[in-house]
C-alpha cells in the first residue's frame, strides 16, 4: 500500500479538493493528514474506504469484504472541526485495499500507523447499508478501556437528539442501548459489535481508547456521487468533534 502524507486544501465548495479526491478514490493508498503535533489526541481512521458505487475491497483475498463507500467523508468533516478547535489530530485513510483488510491485519500500513505513536483515541468511521434498523451505531469492539455509552449520549446530544444512536453497553457484549430522543432510550442489540476488530483491542495496549461507528449512506453520498459532503455528514462530523473533546476531558486520566 503506497502511503501518501496529504498537505493541500481539503475542500472545493461542497466536495473534497480534486487532488484529495483523487486519492480518495484510489486504489492501496493510505492517506494521513494531520494537524499539530504528535502526541496527537485522537487518531480518525477509516480503514474502509472506497468510491461510491464500489461494494468491496480486499478482493484479491478471498471473497473480500463489504467497503465502506464513501465513509471518508464524514470523517472528513470531523478532522475538519476538530482543526478548527485547534486540538490535535490525524486522519488515516486506508483507500480501497485490494490485497488485505486493513483493521484487521495488525502488520498493516493502516495500524502500523496507528499505533506509531499513540493517541488517546482511535475514532473508526464506517459504512452501513439502508437496510440496517439505526442511523448510527457505535461499539468499541473488545475495547476495555473504552466507555462507548458514555460517548453515545455525548454524540446523540450533539446530534439534538435527531438520529438514532444505537451504542454498546459494555465493550466485549451486543447488548446496546438506542437512543431515540432526549431521556428516550431503549434496551437492543448491536447489528454489528465489532467484536473481531483487532485495530480496536489492540490499540488498548497502548493505552487508547478505541470506537467504530457505522453510519447510514446518507452520511456519507448523495446519489451516486463519490467526494461530496452532504448536510447531514456535515452535521454528523461537527457531532463527532463535539462529543470527541468533551469524552476525553472527561477521561483524561482514565
Amino acid at each position: 500500500m503506497q502511503r501518501h502524507r496529504y498537505t493541500g486544501e481539503l475542500w472545493a465548495g461542497t466536495g473534497t479538493h480534486p487532488d484529495l479526491a483523487g486519492l480518495l478514490n484510489s486504489n492501496n493508498v493510505l492517506i494521513e493528514i494531520t494537524h499539530g503535533e504528535s502526541p496527537y489526541r485522537v487518531v480518525i481512521g477509516v480503514p474502509h474506504q472506497a468510491a461510491v458505487g464500489v461494494i468491496k475491497i480486499a478482493e484479491e483475498v478471498g471473497k473480500g469484504r463489504h467497503s465502506d463507500e464513501a465513509a471518508a467523508m464524514f470523517a472528513l468533516a470531523a478532522f475538519a472541526s476538530l482543526r478548527e478547535r485547534e486540538l490535535s489530530c490525524k486522519l488515516l485513510v486506508a483507500a480501497h485495499a485490494t490485497d488485505h483488510d486493513p483493521n484487521k491485519k495488525l502488520d498493516s500500513p493502516y495500524f502500523e500507523n496507528v499505533i506509531t505513536h499513540p493517541a488517546r483515541l482511535l475514532f473508526e468511521c464506517h459504512g452501513a447499508g439502508e437496510g440496517r434498523s439505526n442511523e448510527l451505531e457505535l461499539t468499541a469492539g473488545r475495547n476495555g478501556l473504552t466507555r462507548p455509552e458514555e460517548f453515545g449520549r455525548l454524540l446523540a446530544k450533539a446530534l439534538r437528539w435527531r438520529v438514532n444512536v444505537a451504542t454498546q453497553k459494555h465493550p466485549g457484549e451486543r447488548g446496546a442501548t438506542v437512543i431515540l430522543g432526549q431521556d428516550e432510550e431503549e434496551e437492543g442489540r448491536l447489528e454489528l459489535a465489532a467484536l473481531d476488530t483487532d485495530s480496536l483491542r489492540e490499540v488498548a495496549r497502548k493505552g487508547m481508547h478505541a470506537l467504530h461507528l457505522e453510519a447510514k449512506p446518507r452520511f456519507r453520498f448523495s446519489g451516486g456521487e463519490s467526494n461530496i459532503l452532504t448536510e447531514d455528514g456535515k452535521q454528523l462530523g461537527q457531532a463527532i468533534a463535539g462529543a470527541v473533546i468533551e469524552y476525553l476531558d472527561a477521561n483524561e486520566n482514565r
